[in-house]
């Protein structure tokens, strides 16, 4: 009975397909032409991938915690330094160098149609009558043209943070950077210009705060080198007032000595490193366009990722060597 029952029921509807197939046929192929039709005049968008390291570090300078702290054992660096290459100070950056405000990307010239230019006619016209009615009513020295072009820098930064995506790869020290753009050339140029803005913030951010510990330093020596002459000063008016004569004041130099030449010590020290992170910054600036150069630099060589990276390629192709001579030997001649 069962069977019976589902046999008509797959009649009825086979019946129903047939009766309505000019319909159902209809639909089908107004939905693939539909589709066929956008994929033809859907314009691509291409993406751009650059992976870069991030490495943890602790600016110590001069062993004076108090000048600058940051601790780096949790992923509140990391996440940090992703919101930096997020940042609207980076994209503006980015954009100024490139000089994205007259780009075809971000700024596309409108088409030029009969509808279009009596939309623009209509817009001035409208635009003049607001300006001429401010401008009557208007009581102070305005700007508006600023205004619109904070507007449109607001617009345009927007836009470029849109198309950024920062891709955090896990348990590592590896981030990609992924940009979407209608031309792939822009995206690759753009995606490397944004890593190349990020690594020299993140060198200036260093080095101004070499700076800032050496400042410290110098104004600290200063209030020191103040104290000891009040202190001598005021030493020697009581021994005079006393009428005290002690070769004490020869252990006082000899303190005051000591301090001033530990203090000095640290000014020298501080000068060094900072002088070792320009000349840091300066190699990083003149190989950014070399890069194979880069495995001159001490720092890279220590890397312990840079070691491994070249062992894998050392070891890979000892692989291809022994490969190869084992196809030889397994191939007749």
């Amino acid at each position: 009975m069962n069977t019976d029952d589902q046999n008509i029921d797959i009649r009825n509807y086979i019946q129903i397909m047939m009766k309505r197939r000019w319909t159902i046929l209809s639909f089908f192929s107004i939905i693939f032409v539909s589709v066929f039709i956008y994929t033809l005049t859907a314009t691509p968008i291409f993406q751009s991938t650059i992976r870069l390291v991030i490495e943890k570090e602790n600016p110590n300078v001069v062993s004076i915690q108090e000048v600058m702290s940051v601790d780096a054992s949790t992923t509140d660096y990391y996440i940090t330094q992703y919101k930096i290459i997020e940042s609207r100070t980076i994209a503006r950056e980015v954009i100024k160098r490139l000089n994205l405000m007259d780009s075809e990307e971000f700024n596309p010239k409108p088409k030029k149609t009969f509808l279009s230019n009596i939309k623009d006619s209509i817009n001035g016209i409208k635009a003049s009558i607001i300006k001429t009615v401010l401008s009557i009513f208007r009581t102070g020295d305005q700007k508006p043209e600023k205004t619109i072009d904070r507007d449109d820098d607001a617009r345009l930064v927007s836009s470029f943070l849109g198309r950024i995506n920062v891709s955090p790869i896990r348990n590592s020290r590896l981030v990609d950077l992924h940009f979407m753009a209608k031309d792939p050339v822009l995206a690759a140029l753009i995606i490397n210009t944004l890593a190349e803005v990020y690594i020299e913030k993140k060198l200036e951010t260093k080095l101004r705060a070499v700076k800032d510990a050496v400042l410290w330093l110098h104004e600290r020596v200063d209030e020191e080198r103040a104290k000891v002459e009040i202190a001598e000063r005021r030493l020697l008016e009581y021994k005079e007032k006393k009428g005290i004569f002690t070769d004490f004041s020869s252990d006082v130099e000899k303190i005051t000595a000591q301090k001033l030449a530990k203090l000095n010590a640290q000014v020298i020290d501080a000068e060094a490193h900072r002088v070792e992170a320009e000349t840091r910054y300066r190699q990083a600036l003149a190989l950014k366009k070399n890069p194979d150069m880069l495995d001159s630099i001490p720092e890279v060589l220590r890397n312990d990722l840079i070691r491994e990276i070249k062992q894998m390629e050392v070891n890979l192709y000892k692989r291809i060597s022994e490969l190869s001579k084992n196809m030889e030997r397994t191939i007749p001649k």
